[in-house]
């Protein structure tokens, strides 16, 4: 396969001034990385084999589906394709601020894809302004009568930014290297593995469409190879032999020239600096085209670096706090909010282990009471404008199966003391109960949060005031904190707190941490091994009504909250900064990174 990869020199001039602003504000940049040598180019692939078409097995014949489940009645609907429309195309660069990234191309990595994912490549799945799914690379999809097959059929419209078209072999092969076997052994991705861990077969079904069968069913495949889901396993990217499809120097190669079929071409990068992108004048969707011509996106961990470049017009948009948005306004720009961009993802790690404290639901339930979240939103975010003290875990206001009643449990010590003694720990209003002992909660600096570390201190202080317990937060490195948390034991008995990715449909992050056996999880993190939740998720993952799914799921969320693995804490909205040249811009619900950037409209001359 013939990978394009196009070098561009371009001036340093915006480097040259964040760097003096930087040295103003006396913080501190990291030197630039040099840009990665052009690898050798990979072999030619092979074409799979086109298989015979699977056959819909009877309702009668699911035998792995669970038994309380009925058959599906319904495919999650489609919304109505996008209106084609030319847009007018601005010779101009747009600059747009991250704080953080991977660098990996692939999902099996995971490795915090969605600030370029989403623009370099595209999805099966797309979905529109308010979320609801369209189609991407796949112009329609369907399930078998059992539930188990989805079949979905390629667009013939479709192309990869080196001009070939994308094929059904391409997503064969995606499927195969994203859920296929060996995706255990080689994934960094929790989402990959366990999701590979339902996969039955896939098979090439003919020269449109691809089928993948699961061992039991799965209704929320469709969100999960959508770009509402978190984990990035829908996007599309070419294939190569199907003998080397995790051969490691073929993915380092495809990590240094990734061709992707998205709204831009990534044309250089700078790791840990900058990755640079043409647009994509091909792309199929005439007005998801970007209305600019390249688009510079620029890795500035620093807020304050961040809010100077935009106040100086050095950069056009890029995520900024209460605390520094006045910056941005002073400069002529303002702050544009993305709703339910993330969420804080509280896990209570090892309850499911008999002789640690929060193996006791009372104990999990009094840490939560115990929390002014009121009070953190305020100090913290300065208010609900940023910080909603909403929902419960991934289930935000625009989650299939919300509902208010699934909001965070209200500040009540009383009530937490009171919990906490009757599982006979000593409180401070009791005195001769066992000593809980350290509690340690482990946390990040966040790229998509502000002040996680700060939130995570301000529930320690509270534990410590309200129930009497010596709770000691520890900041550590984003990436090892998931590896063990990822493995069985090393930090059981600990909280992870963490920022998460919102999503429309939280069935497949919830069959992840609830409805997947011990047996299975072995090189995964799971939250609970309780076989009625465990049953409760699976019934749900079988049932397609779009009505009857947001009751299904609302009943299993009212579950997992009452049980407390997880502590309900609320989702934070992305305040968003833009310069003064940025008339206008439309991020998408539940995306804490750059989306929709086809929105962006920018002042006349620029």
């Amino acid at each position: 396969m013939q990978y394009w990869y196009a070098s561009r020199n371009k001036p340093a001039s915006w480097l040259m001034s964040v760097m003096a602003l930087t040295l103003i504000l006396g913080i501190a940049c990291g030197s630039a990385a040099q840009s990665p040598e052009a690898p050798e180019e990979p072999a030619q692939p092979v074409a799979p084999a086109a298989a015979e078409p699977v056959a819909a097995a009877p309702a009668s014949s699911g035998a792995s589906a669970p038994a309380a489940a009925a058959a599906p009645t319904a495919v999650p609907q489609q919304a109505a394709e996008p209106a084609q429309a030319m847009a007018e195309v601005a010779d101009t660069t747009l600059t747009v601020m991250v704080g953080g990234w991977g660098g990996r191309f692939l999902p099996i990595h995971g490795t915090n894809c969605h600030n370029y994912f989403n623009i370099v490549h595209d999805f099966l799945v797309r979905s529109n302004e308010n979320r609801e799914y369209i189609p991407g690379m796949a112009e329609s999809w369907k399930v078998s009568e059992d539930g188990l097959t989805w079949t979905v059929s390629i667009r013939d419209d479709g192309k990869f930014h080196d001009g070939r078209a994308v094929t059904a072999e391409d997503i064969y092969f995606n499927w195969l290297q994203q859920f296929g076997p060996g995706v255990q052994e080689v994934a960094t991705s929790g989402s990959a593995r366990r999701a590979s861990q339902n996969v039955e077969k896939i098979e090439l079904i003919s020269d449109t469409e691809v089928s993948l069968t699961h061992i039991n069913a799965d209704s929320g495949f469709l969100g999960f190879i959508s770009d509402t889901d978190g984990a990035c396993q829908g996007v599309v990217t070419p294939g190569w032999e199907l003998d080397k499809i995790h051969d490691e120097s073929l993915i380092v190669s495809y990590d240094k020239e990734p061709v992707g079929a998205g709204i831009m071409s990534l044309v250089r990068h700078v790791q840990e600096e900058v990755m640079s992108f043409d647009r994509f004048d091909d792309y199929y969707y005439e007005d998801r085209r970007v209305p600019f011509r390249t688009l510079d996106l620029r890795k500035v961990s620093e807020e304050a670096t961040r809010a100077s470049a935009l106040r100086a017009g050095e950069a056009d948009i890029g995520p900024v706090s209460f605390d520094t948005k006045e910056q941005v306004v002073a400069g002529g720009g303002k702050i544009i909010v993305g709703q339910e961009g993330t969420y804080l993802r509280v896990i209570l790690l090892g309850c499911y282990v008999p002789e640690i404290p929060c193996a006791d639901k009372g104990v999990r339930q009094a840490l939560s009471y115990a929390i002014d979240k009121e009070q953190m939103r305020d100090e913290l975010w300065g208010g609900p404008e940023v910080m909603q003290v909403k929902g419960w875990a991934s289930v935000t206001p625009g989650t299939i199966g919300y509902e208010p009643d699934l909001d965070p449990f209200p500040y009540d010590p009383d009530k937490a003391r009171e919990l906490l003694a009757a599982a006979g720990y000593k409180t401070p209003t009791n005195p001769d109960g066992r000593d809980f002992g350290t509690l340690v909660v482990n946390t990040w600096v966040s790229r998509a949060v502000p002040f996680l570390p700060e939130s995570a201190q301000i529930a320690a202080d509270f534990w410590n005031k309200e129930l009497g317990i010596d709770a000691q937060v520890r900041v550590g490195d984003e990436t090892n904190l998931k590896k063990e948390t990822g493995a069985k034991g090393p930090l059981h008995g600990q909280v992870l707190w963490r920022d998460n990715e919102t999503r429309r449909d939280s069935a497949s992050i919830s069959r992840s941490a609830y409805g997947t056996p011990p047996t299975a999880s072995a090189k995964g993190s799971y939250v609970s091994e309780d076989p009625d939740i465990v049953q409760m998720v699976r019934n749900a993952m079988a049932v397609f009504d779009p009505e009857e799914r947001h009751t299904t799921w609302h009943a299993v969320y009212q579950r997992m909250k009452d049980e407390q693995y997880e502590l309900g804490i609320g989702y934070v909205n992305i305040q968003w900064g833009v310069s003064a040249r940025v008339e206008d811009w439309k991020p998408l619900p539940q995306a804490f990174y750059p989306s929709a950037l086809h929105t962006v409209v920018l002042t006349s001359g620029q």
